[in-house]
C-alpha cells in the first residue's frame, strides 16, 4: 500500500500494519518508524505549510546570454541583405469590429466543488431549531454551508441547534444546485456525559423500543428503551441516562416516564 505526499510529490510506501488514528481534528498515519499527519484541503495550516515549502524551493538560475560583436564580413552581409529588400506592401488598417468587447467580470466563474469524502474545518455561524437547520462557515473558502441537525454524527451530548456561535467543527461537504451542504458534521469534545440524566419528549418510536426525542433545547436525541420495561409512545416525556452508542455519539437509555 502506498500513499502520495502531495506537498513534494513523493510517495510513502506503507506496510499492511500501518495504522490510521484520528485525534481531534487531525488524522495521523503511523507505520513503524514513519509517522505523518494528514491535513484537510481547506485548513489554514495546510495552506501555510504549502506556502512555506514553496518559498524554500531553489529558484532557477538566470540564463546568461553572451553578446558578441559581428565580424566585418557578417556586417557586410547584413548590409547587402538590407539593400536588396523590397518595400513591403502596406496593409490596409483593420476594420474595427463593434460590439465584440467581452466583459470578463460578467463571465461566470466555476464554483469550488469539494470532495464529499474529505473533511473541512468549519465554524458554526447560526442555527434555527424551529426550522431544523444550522449554517456553517467553511474556513479558507469564504462560503457557508447548510446542514440539518441530523447531520451531526458526533457532538457534546449530541447537541446541534444550541451549540454556541463560532464553535469549531469538521464537515464533509457537497455542492448542490443551491450551494454547499454539509453531509456530516463532527464537533470534537472531551466531556464525559456517561450516567448524566436528561429528559426528552418522544417524537418517533418503533416496535424495537428505540426511537428519538426532543429535549428542552429542541435538539434531537436517540432513545433506547428497555425491552422488558414499560412500552412508550410518541408524546411521552421520558428521563434517561447518557451513554455512547456504537456510532460514537451520545444517546439516552434506562428510560422512565416522567
Amino acid at each position: 500500500m502506498s500513499l502520495e505526499v502531495k506537498r513534494d510529490g513523493t510517495v510513502v510506501e506503507l506496510s499492511p500494519n500501518a495504522k490510521i488514528v484520528q485525534r481531534s481534528r487531525t488524522i495521523i498515519v503511523m507505520d513503524g518508524n514513519v509517522a505523518f499527519q494528514i491535513l484537510n484541503r481547506g485548513s489554514r495550516r495546510r495552506a501555510r505549510i504549502l506556502a512555506e515549502y514553496r518559498a524554500q524551493q531553489p529558484k532557477p538560475e538566470p540564463e546568461v546570454i553572451e553578446h558578441h560583436e559581428p565580424t566585418e564580413q557578417q556586417t557586410a552581409e547584413i548590409q547587402e541583405s538590407l539593400e536588396n529588400l523590397e518595400d513591403p506592401v502596406a496593409k490596409p488598417p483593420a476594420t474595427p469590429i463593434e460590439n465584440e468587447s467581452i466583459d470578463l467580470s460578467e463571465q461566470e466563474q466555476e464554483p469550488w466543488t469539494p470532495n464529499p469524502n474529505d473533511w473541512f474545518d468549519c465554524r458554526i455561524k447560526t442555527s434555527n431549531a424551529s426550522r431544523s437547520f444550522v449554517i456553517l462557515i467553511v474556513d479558507g473558502v469564504n462560503e457557508t454551508a447548510f446542514c440539518n441537525g441530523n447531520a451531526f454524527s458526533r457532538s457534546p451530548a449530541a447537541h446541534s441547534y444550541c451549540l454556541e456561535r463560532g464553535t469549531p467543527c469538521m464537515a464533509r461537504l457537497a455542492r448542490t444546485a443551491t450551494g454547499l451542504r454539509a453531509l456530516e458534521v463532527v464537533v470534537e469534545h472531551d466531556t464525559d456525559y456517561t450516567g448524566r440524566e436528561d429528559e426528552a419528549v418522544i417524537r418517533h418510536w418503533s416496535d424495537r423500543n428505540i426511537g428519538s426525542g426532543e429535549r428542552a433545547c429542541q435538539c434531537g436525541i436517540m432513545l433506547v428503551g428497555d425491552y422488558e420495561g414499560l412500552p412508550f409512545a410518541v408524546g411521552d416525556r421520558v428521563r434517561g441516562e447518557y451513554f455512547l452508542n456504537k456510532k460514537g455519539n451520545w444517546a439516552l437509555r434506562n428510560l422512565t416516564k416522567v
